[in-house]
């Protein structure tokens, strides 16, 4: 048996035993601190049309905007800003299809320029 392999092999075994998927194995792990399970809903973006991102979601100053009043409040509560920008694509697999990093890169140019493709789907508009 090899690393890879292997190091599947306990990645399976510690998912099938105390997650429901691997998503939330990822925000469990990597994003505890800035998003608790039940708002991974309302920052999914996984459907047709999501410009290649599972995930899309923002902080200010490390805390999770999910609507403008969120944002107001803050506001008014602290002095500084700092604002992260989190686009997520998960995939359980060895191979990357190689569509998955150009919808991404188309994304990233139409976020920049302001273009808002009529393909995207509502969560990415």
């Amino acid at each position: 048996m090899d690393e890879r392999q292997l190091l599947n092999d306990v990645l399976d075994s510690i998912l099938n035993e105390e997650y429901d998927s691997f998503d939330q194995l990822l925000f469990e792990n990597y994003f505890e601190s800035i998003i608790d399970s039940e708002d991974l809903t309302r920052i999914k973006t996984d459907n047709y049309g999501d410009a290649g991102n599972d995930y899309i979601f923002f902080t200010y100053n490390r805390k999770l905007i999910l609507n403008i009043e969120d944002l107001e409040e803050l506001q008014k509560e602290e002095k500084g800003s700092r604002i992260d920008l989190y686009f997520v694509q998960i995939k359980d697999t060895v191979k990357l299809d190689s569509g998955v990093p150009n919808k991404f890169i188309e994304f990233s140019n139409n976020l920049l320029s302001g273009t808002t493709p009529s393909h995207y789907n509502e969560e990415v508009n």
